[in-house]
């Protein structure tokens, strides 16, 4: 990627990795992809359409997006808006993008999320279910084996105004189709519960499971309250999980009780306060052993690669208690910190690279600020934290403290998180009067050499966005350093003041949560920065895709 005059296929890029060709991520709201991507304009022809599919697979096999709704929504445009050709078989355009649809569609959501942008960028054409849309919906019924589709579609029935039984029948998926066990889940979403009594006298185990399975789930749909020991032994037999439980048991301690020993370790994470609420980490509650157990893993929360954002909220909101409602477990603290730091070490390295860190937090009113996307976390703390990632990186960095100057901060890699957040706090800041290109001025004339620069403050506030373009463009030249990558974190304002869509090079993020942080770290690290070599080998695993799907 070069700074001076970004080809569309970098805008593309920048889209999809980020949700917007300025480079602007907001960590609370949805990226309003109508009308705000002038670079897909370009890509709807044969051959070009063909290069922005390719440059969306290498994007989605190496996971440097945060979300899939862009990809999905470049996906869609490119399939509505392409001219069409003659023969189906012609048709190659189509033909990869549909193949890479169905890959990135793992989830029942990802599907609804694609047909729900498929009909709106095609509203004005009022396109209809096509050769490539039917096809696409069909194999991802019967791509799955009967027990992995039943936990699938249970789990996300319905999203952005479709249903299972809506694509169904607009598809005209035949329930005999397949296995038996497979059309008894195609009944079932059609027809309901009825289906299951046609298929209860079959011997075939793929059947007997499916069946065991829906007769299971719809038990817990009629149970009551009172049936606690039924909801804790269904839930924990089935694995099921809190989107395929009723919310009317969402106040059993039973119910998480059932799904500690498998819900994913975000989501038990994510449950912590939950939990706590109802009583089941007191240092009495029998369960509280059980939590501990499962978040002391470490393998677990390695493999799962879980972000330590998502561990930061839980024991920020855990151990804040603000309205005393439960009693504060030593052990189930220790263990969520352990799995913090667990967290930490995995993230990805950006060794070697240097990085100026500036930090803004407001004066009197610091306190008083939250963080947007991350829950009980202050802007002081966020900071504090994000320069220990940093620190785990393995970079090399510099900090800085700005207001209307910029000061050094005593940090270094060896500074335990509790001295970091103390020399925030104590940086004097006399007024608000501050502007966000302050720490690259003072890299500029110190004539500091940094690959990275990164600006975190609780606010945003520059003289003009064109002044802070401009600042980064000075420092870039006088350092001898284009392609350095600077990147604006306001952590408690949701608005966009810095970003540009000339400048690959410039990110701008508002809030902060797990997305938010790995958006950051793949920044930095040029997992955004793509080139005509990588395209080729993406073309070659297209060419293969497209012959094992025909």
């Amino acid at each position: 990627m070069t700074e001076a005059s970004p080809s569309n296929l970098d805008l593309l890029t920048r889209l999809v990795c980020t949700g917007s060709e300025n480079g602007y991520y907001n960590a609370l709201e949805r990226p309003d992809l109508s009308g705000q991507t002038p670079c897909l304009g370009s890509f709807l022809t044969k051959e070009s359409g063909l290069g922005a599919v390719h440059r969306i697979r290498l994007i989605f096999n190496q996971k440097s997006f945060v979300s899939k709704e862009p990809l999905l929504f470049c996906l869609a445009k490119i399939i509505r808006s392409t001219p069409v050709t003659e023969s189906h078989k012609e048709d190659k355009v189509r033909q990869e993008a549909y193949i890479l649809v169905g890959q990135v569609c793992e989830s029942a959501d990802d599907l609804f999320t694609f047909v729900d942008l498929d009909k709106k960028v095609s509203e004005s054409q009022k396109v209809g279910w096509g050769k490539g849309m039917r096809r696409l919906v069909n194999q991802w019924y019967e791509s799955k084996t009967p027990r992995v589709l039943v936990s699938q579609v249970t789990k996300c029935k319905s999203a952005r105004g479709w249903s299972h039984r809506d694509l169904i029948r607009q598809c005209h998926i035949p329930p005999g189709r397949k296995s038996k066990a497979t059309s008894l889940v195609v009944s079932y979403l059609l027809s309901g519960k009825k289906e299951i009594g046609n298929y209860e006298n079959s011997e075939e185990v793929e059947v007997k499971e499916v069946v065991s399975f829906l007769q299971a789930l719809e038990a817990l749909n009629v149970s009551n309250p009172e049936e606690r020991e039924l909801v804790r032994t269904l839930i924990e037999k089935h694995r099921f999980i809190e989107r395929q439980i009723p919310s009317k048991l969402y106040k059993l301690v039973e119910t998480y009780e059932g799904m500690i020993g498998h819900m994913s370790m975000e989501d038990l994470f994510q449950s912590i306060p939950k939990m706590a609420l109802l009583g089941m980490l007191d240092k009495t509650a029998h369960q509280s052993s059980m939590v501990i157990e499962r978040i002391s893993n470490t393998d677990a929360v390695k493999e799962q690669k879980v972000n330590p954002i998502v561990i930061l909220s839980a024991l920020r909101k855990y151990t804040a208690n603000r309205c005393k409602r439960w009693v504060r477990n030593g052990q189930l603290i220790k263990a969520l910190q352990s799995a913090f730091d667990t967290s930490v070490q995995i993230l990805p390295k950006l060794s070697g690279k240097s990085i100026l860190i500036g930090v803004h937090l407001e004066g009197e009113g610091r306190k008083k600020l939250h963080v947007k996307g991350a829950t009980y976390v202050t802007p002081a703390i966020a900071s504090a934290h994000l320069i220990k990632f940093m620190h785990q990186t393995e970079v090399t960095a510099t900090h800085v403290f700005f207001n209307e100057r910029v000061q050094d901060l005593p940090i270094n890699p060896q500074t335990p998180i509790v001295e970091i957040l103390e020399s925030l706090e104590n940086c004097k800041v006399e007024d608000s009067n501050f502007d966000l290109a302050e720490p690259i001025k003072w890299a500029k004339q110190k004539r500091a050499k940094f690959e990275n620069i990164l600006v975190i403050s609780d606010l945003k506030k520059v003289t003009s966005a064109q002044n802070f373009q401009d600042t980064v463009k000075q420092y870039r030249s006088e350092v001898f350093l284009p392609n350095c990558k600077v990147a604006v974190l306001g952590l408690s304002e949701l608005t966009t003041i810095v970003a540009d869509r000339k400048d690959l090079n410039l990110l701008e993020i508002s809030g902060l949560n797990g997305s938010a942080l790995k958006l950051l770290l793949h920044f930095f690290k040029g997992d955004l920065d793509f080139d005509t070599d990588k395209d080729d080998e993406a073309v070659c695993s297209d060419a293969q895709c497209t012959q094992n799907a025909l």
